[in-house]
């Protein structure tokens, strides 16, 4: 045990004071030093490393940046080629469309026509046979005056074979 008086022992204004120490106390303030010398040492080493490690993290973030700029690229390159392909398939379309609807229009003109020559058809073959009627009934009226009544002359037979032949070529061509 240590004892510290003051160098003035022999006057009274001062205070006394003792410190007692044993060897314990004094071995256990020594590694309470220790430790704080060797955490103070960490403390200096980790702020040395401080500042090498925010490089690393901001060349991580950066590269990081860079990755997510590239992939944005890429990104838009391909929004950009399929616009690209979208728009050229709507230009095909279009134009399939419009030559659609020019066949279409070709055709139905096609028709129109074929329907106009048939009707032009129809008509000539009826007024050729009202006029073959109307000759007929001349002609019938000359040979019933002629002829017996009773019997039916050649050309009244010969009349109702064209008349037939007449209903039958009308009904096909309608029919077509």
């Amino acid at each position: 045990m240590v004892r510290i008086q003051p160098i003035m022992g022999h006057e009274k204004g001062f205070m006394e004071r003792s410190f007692q120490f044993d060897k314990l106390e004094l071995r256990n303030m020594y590694m309470d030093l220790l430790k704080m010398k060797e955490e103070a040492e960490v403390c200096f080493l980790r702020k040395d490393k401080l500042p090498s490690y925010a490089e690393e993290r901001l060349a991580e973030e950066r590269a990081k940046r860079e990755e997510a700029e590239r992939e944005k690229e890429l990104l838009e390159q391909k929004c950009k080629e399929l616009q690209q392909k979208l728009d050229n398939q709507e230009r095909v379309l279009k134009q399939l469309q419009a030559e659609m609807e020019e066949r279409m229009r070709n055709e139905l003109r096609e028709r129109d026509e074929k329907i106009q020559k048939l009707e032009a058809q129809m008509k000539t073959l009826l007024e050729e046979k009202e006029n073959t009627k109307n000759d007929c009934t001349s002609k019938k009226k000359k040979n019933k005056d002629e002829e017996n009544p009773s019997e039916p002359s050649l050309w009244f037979r010969i009349l109702q074979a064209i008349n037939r032949f007449l209903i039958l070529i009308t009904k096909y061509l309608c029919s077509e």
